[in-house]
């Protein structure tokens, strides 16, 4: 399933509020996020002590609202080349790191690192072929290129750059593979209508196990056998036996009974490398792709990636979407 990512959360820059002045002790304000041109959130902040205290609303997937407020610590390191570098320190118990950006994904009630959201950038969800991603880079150039509003020296280098990406072969590499083989087969074709007709090559593995047998039967037979065959005597042969114990179906039964010796609670899951239900850490609800709901987070033990599912119309799993 695909990750949320970087890009689709909301976030907060330590490196803005401070180059804004945003982190002055006792000021205030809102921070504000579109999506498409549309509204998608609003926060209220103010600064205090080295810390920023946030304030916002989490609607979750049943529509309930969830009021928060709680500190972010701010943290200052000094530079390399003089002057200081602003952190903020991860809200959560369990983390702890200094960050530059805390986000909050569709799904997350607190704003927190990357790792402990378990985000993704977009481009480790892009599975375009490499074409492709060409393509979408034209149609960027394209659309810089001959946008009145874009600045005369961005509109330059899109054109240079537009016309560099046009001298590539625009032949989907895919296609020129299958070109390439197909040219191959034909070259073999020809060159073995030339070439002169085989004769009989090495006997298949079958037709020799044949030859086998029959030399075997043929010097297992009894010299008495065909010393009363030729006096006209019956004798009765046993037939051959099969090769091999006969097989048997048998019923299966497992050697070690499967069973789990963590009782089941709201806050556990199945982990399949523990096999064992497990509490899980930084849980959060997802919606499967056969649009039912589960909660995922990460195994206390091993950390794996674990989930359970949700009952429908289920009151006592907390869940949030996003901040309004």
């Amino acid at each position: 399933m695909t990750r949320d990512t970087c890009e689709g959360s909301k976030k907060l820059d330590a490196a803005e509020f401070a180059r804004h002045g945003w982190l002055r002790p006792g000021l205030s304000g809102s921070s504000s996020w579109t999506c498409r041109g549309e509204p998608s959130g609003r926060i209220g902040w103010r600064s205090e002590h080295d810390q920023l205290i946030l304030a916002y609303t989490v609607t979750d997937w049943r529509g309930e609202k969830h009021e928060y407020d709680y500190p972010v610590r701010v943290e200052r390191t000094p530079a390399g080349f003089g002057g200081v570098r602003t952190w903020w320190r991860c809200p959560s118990t369990r983390c702890g790191r200094l960050v530059k950006v805390l986000y909050l994904p569709g799904s997350g009630r607190y704003f927190l690192c990357r790792r402990c959201h378990d985000l993704a950038y977009h481009s480790q969800n892009d599975r375009h072929a490499g074409y492709w991603k060409l393509v979408e880079r034209e149609h960027e150039l394209e659309r810089a290129a001959y946008d009145p509003t874009v600045p005369v020296p961005q509109r330059t280098a899109a054109l240079r750059d537009l016309d560099q990406l046009h001298q590539f072969d625009r032949e989907p590499p895919p296609l020129r593979g299958l070109l390439a083989r197909l040219e191959a087969a034909e070259l073999r074709e020809a060159a073995k209508a030339e070439l002169p007709p085989r004769g009989p090559g090495r006997p298949s593995k079958q037709a020799l196990r044949e030859r086998t047998r029959a030399a075997k039967q043929a010097a297992a037979v009894d010299p008495m056998v065909v010393q009363m065959a030729r006096l006209g005597l019956n004798m009765p042969v046993a037939p051959p036996r099969p090769p091999g114990r006969p097989k048997e179906k048998r019923a299966y039964t497992r050697r070690v009974p499967f069973t789990l010796e963590t009782p089941p609670a709201p806050d556990r899951a199945y982990c399949p490398r523990c096999r064992d239900r497990r509490p899980l850490t930084y849980r959060r609800v997802v919606k499967l792709s056969n649009q039912r709901h589960a909660i995922q987070g990460r195994c206390t033990e091993c950390g794996t990636v674990s989930r359970r599912l949700l009952k429908v119309r289920s009151a006592t799993e907390r869940s949030v979407g996003g901040a309004s």
